[in-house]
């Protein structure tokens, strides 16, 4: 269920780090939202909880100044704009790093290693044919 409304009171009170009930609050009405906000964007699942926390992280280090201003929107369209930040970073990391899926083609892409580290040592006469994945062709 998504709150249609953040109630001021609730605002000022997670504006105190300290305030546990304030934060479980918080955490229980937008959780849903942010992993709704989540899989819209096609965010694989395993990731929802570390965004989340980071988006919950941002918010907690931005509170403490953050100022509700009904002409700049409200606190949700707040929380949207970081999620999105937290996006970027998330989608770009992703860009940057290869999935390891550990399928076949994984496991066909190290036996090819593995033969063409044999053919090579074969060819230039070196006694390897272990099919190993050490660097050298000697035993």
């Amino acid at each position: 269920m998504q709150p249609a409304t953040t109630s001021s009171s609730l605002l000022l009170r997670v504006r105190d780090r300290a305030d546990a009930g304030a934060w479980g609050r918080l955490v229980d009405l937008y959780d849903p939202l942010l992993r709704d906000w989540l899989r819209r964007h096609a965010v694989l699942p395993h990731d929802h909880d570390d965004l989340v926390q980071d988006v919950l992280h941002a918010v907690a280090q931005e509170m403490p100044g953050y100022a509700y201003d009904r002409s700049r929107g409200g606190f949700r369209g707040w929380l949207r704009t970081v999620l999105v930040h937290r996006l970027r970073n998330y989608w770009r990391q992703r860009r940057s790093r290869p999935v390891a899926t550990g399928d076949s083609d994984f496991q066909a892409s190290i036996l090819d290693q593995r033969k063409t580290r044999v053919v090579v040592c074969r060819r230039f006469g070196t006694a390897n044919t272990t099919n190993t994945l050490s660097p050298a062709c000697s035993n």
